[in-house]
């Protein structure tokens, strides 16, 4: 464990990015009334149009949070200036606390909100610039190694695409901006489509799996045992003394090098680490091997990894063919192409791929704008925030901005 802690290293002083935004997540103040309510979106039920003109209450109500966190917008704008970071959590046992992660996750929306807020104001440039705030935030996380980290990091990109879709709706980005923004997409996109980060989760999260059977008895017992009514403590201690734990370490440490292998294949051959964790599982529930059948389980940490890391790099590739759309646009008179290959290879340098099927990405022109979808079959009903049972993305201009970029 001390290794592991030693390989997530401390940037120099004064220099770690999550100093600041840790001063961001000390200063967030939301409420419940936030989280429930039905004008705020992201962080409440309501659902925006791309484009639609705020109401007042909206607008009274989005003015209220921003003002509210209008120091955890300066601290992650401070933070978003500094390269690496490392958050202070110590990974010196299997049990580490993760609490800035829900933190993060609730930065993410406030920024998110900002941008649609600057957006609606008609500042292209400052809307993009918090974008690339936002983005930053997220990859904060990205060398912390630990599968859950990753997770959330990726689930967070989702708020980003959100942001942008707002942007492009209400204002044009200068030219300048859009491409540092796309400078940061597209590291972002390489490193994920590569396995970078999720590789390095996968061999800390191994560590720590290997550490559990170092622990006591007891101390294994707290970590599985979940105070539910199917077992007391003293059942799951008594299967946990009998779990022969040599086997079932030996079963994992086999099921993991199957998927770092598997791992460095690319999308969507990667995606068959679920191949590999429902067999180990079946494989771990027939010896009765307690950890290895948890570890591998289909609604645990690996497989949830792996469509995660995909989720978030279709994210990141709507994203960037919705800025090489706003490119084609802005050069044809304020137009977007009818099919998405004209923009190879003058816009993108190849047609973009969905990671879950290896297809382009679905495209058709609605009216003056367009929607952008993954390749995943669905209705065509253009209304989709109306819907909150969506588990794919989905990306709509409802009618392009024509003012000048500010």
């Amino acid at each position: 464990m001390a290794e592991l802690d030693a390989w997530y290293k401390e940037p120099p002083t004064n220099q770690n990015a999550a100093s600041f935004y840790m001063k961001a997540f000390a200063a967030i103040n939301l409420t419940n009334a936030d989280y429930k309510s039905p004008l705020l979106p992201w962080l409440g039920k309501a659902e925006v149009v791309p484009g639609k003109p705020f109401a007042p209450e909206f607008s009274s109500a989005l003015e209220d949070v921003l003002r509210r966190n209008a120091a955890v917008i300066k601290f992650c704008e401070q933070g978003a200036r500094f390269e690496w970071s490392r958050y202070p959590i110590q990974l010196t046992n299997a049990t580490t606390p993760l609490p800035h992660l829900r933190d993060l996750k609730n930065a993410s929306k406030v920024l998110a909100l900002r941008g649609l807020s600057l957006a609606n104001s008609g500042d292209g440039k400052a809307a993009c610039e918090n974008l690339i705030e936002t983005l930053l935030l997220i990859r904060s996380l990205e060398r912390e190694p630990l599968g859950i980290s990753q997770i959330v990091r990726s689930g967070c990109f989702d708020y980003a695409l959100k942001e942008l879709e707002e942007i492009v709706n209400r204002v044009s980005i200068p030219e300048q901006s859009r491409q540092d923004l796309e400078d940061v997409l597209d590291r972002m996109e390489k490193e994920d489509a590569d396995g970078v980060h999720y590789m390095r989760a996968l061999t800390g999260d191994r560590i720590m799996w290997n550490e559990f059977f170092k622990m006591s008895l007891a101390d294994q017992t707290v970590i599985f045992w979940d105070g539910g009514p199917d077992r007391t403590r003293g059942e799951m201690e008594a299967l946990l003394e009998k779990n022969p734990r040599s086997d079932d370490l030996q079963l994992i440490n086999r099921g993991l090098d199957e998927i770092q292998a598997r791992w460095l294949q690319p999308y969507p051959a990667r995606l068959t680490v679920s191949e590999i964790c429902s067999a180990r599982a079946r494989e771990a529930t027939n010896l009765n091997y307690l950890l290895s059948a948890y570890v591998f389980d289909g609604a645990n940490m690996v497989d949830t990894s792996v469509n995660a890391e995909a989720r978030g790099v279709a994210s990141l590739r709507l994203a960037q063919t919705a800025l090489a759309l706003e490119r084609y646009r802005i050069a044809h008179h304020d137009s977007y192409p009818q099919l998405l290959s004209d923009l190879v290879p003058e816009y993108l340098p190849k047609p973009v791929l969905d990671p879950f099927t290896g297809k382009p990405l679905q495209y058709r022109r609605v009216g003056k704008g367009y929607v952008l979808q993954d390749a995943v079959p669905r209705s065509d009903k253009l209304d989709r925030w109306e819907s909150k049972k969506r588990n794919s993305l989905e990306f709509a201009v409802i009618k392009p901005p024509t003012a000048a970029a500010r």
